[in-house]
């Protein structure tokens, strides 16, 4: 699994140096990829037209030491990230930005009612973790519209991020998708 993510990060790296659009030193890109164990959890939160992102390594157990020689490397990634929002709806060539072993700041023209998603058709070899505010945006819309408009990958990916985050002791995402479909079905039970 790693080689073929290893080899969207790197297919990105080369793109992206041969137009020109970035100073990429691909060994680089890559050895953090392929040296370190492990793989980010990228956190967002947003605040107006601003998403910010912050990285930290995931793992299932947050009491695991680092174990592998390349600890030194801070547990830190490049990170290709791909992102739209629900005005654009832009699945099959969102915008990029990359995370340079740190936090990273992006735009979305959205309104502030509005969902966005990262990570698209799960091209990228990360977690998502998003603020509860829009995981409740992403359930109404998928329960109250045409969930068909968001690909069925990006679809699953956002489940199988809330699932495996949760399963990692935060339990906030699971709890905040569990609570908006239940108080839906609720609603529906109450209104026959």
């Amino acid at each position: 699994m790693l080689r073929v993510h290893g080899q969207l990060h790197c297919n990105g790296c080369m793109h992206l140096a041969d137009e020109g659009k970035k100073d990429t030193n691909v060994k680089k890109v890559m050895d953090i990829w392929l040296l370190q164990m492990g793989y980010p959890v990228v956190t967002l939160s947003r605040d107006g037209n601003t998403v910010h992102a912050e990285q930290t390594r995931f793992i299932m157990d947050p009491n695991e030491e680092p174990n592998d020689k390349n600890y030194d490397m801070g547990y830190l990634w490049y990170v290709p990230v791909t992102y739209t929002d629900q005005s654009s709806m832009n699945f099959t060539d969102p915008v990029e930005t990359w995370m340079d072993r740190g936090p990273a700041d992006f735009n979305i023209p959205a309104s502030d009612d509005d969902w966005y998603l990262v990570n698209i058709n799960q091209n990228g070899f990360y977690r998502v973790k998003y603020e509860d505010a829009n995981l409740d945006k992403l359930a109404t819309y998928l329960k109250e519209k045409d969930h068909k408009t968001i690909p069925v990958r990006t679809r699953s990916q956002l489940l199988e991020d809330a699932f495996s985050i949760a399963n990692a002791h935060q339990m906030d995402q699971v709890y905040s998708i569990y609570s908006k479909s239940r108080f839906h079905k609720m609603s529906k039970t109450q209104n026959k």
